[in-house]
């Protein structure tokens, strides 16, 4: 994985967060809690971290 993907990731992960605290979205943060998708979030950065870690 090389820098330009990991801001890709980071980017739509973020982008989502804010989506959801706006209030016309029909997502709101507590979708994220509800579906797991806090949790898969912060599988996804922790395992971005050890990746780009290991270099």
């Amino acid at each position: 994985m090389n820098a330009h993907q990991l801001n890709a990731i980071l980017d739509l992960a973020s982008g989502l967060i804010r989506r959801s605290s706006e209030a016309d979205s029909p997502l709101k943060p507590t979708d994220f809690y509800c579906e797991g998708w806090l949790t898969a979030l912060t599988a996804l950065i922790v395992t971005v971290e050890e990746l780009t870690s290991r270099r």
